[in-house]
């Protein structure tokens, strides 16, 4: 705005706000809440959304043509898994190896 942007010219593009893990509070919905009410306030139009659910999701945009691009994160895709591999000279002990 400084630099001589006008909000009436701004557009917004929303994703996000998935609630991944039933054991947390729903911060996805409250961040999702916040950032659609900030863009009313700001007075800047919100052309697209895809907010809540229950899959991540991995964005791809494009700013000189402001296309974007949205993939569902697969339910084993979590961020917060760790990928587990038994070596074979540990398998019959069970140990595991983590990396």
């Amino acid at each position: 705005m400084a630099r001589g942007a006008s909000r009436e010219r701004l557009e917004a593009k929303l994703f996000g706000g998935a609630r991944m893990m039933d054991n947390l509070r729903d911060i996805g919905a409250r961040n999702a809440a916040f950032a659609k009410q900030f863009l009313k306030d700001e007075g800047i139009r919100i052309v697209t959304h895809s907010l809540r659910g229950t899959l991540g999701r991995r964005i791809q945009f494009w700013p000189v043509t402001g296309r974007a691009r949205q993939i569902f994160m697969q339910a084993q895709e979590s961020a917060f898994d760790v990928p587990v591999r038994a070596r074979k000279d540990m398998a019959d002990t069970g140990d595991l190896e983590l990396f």
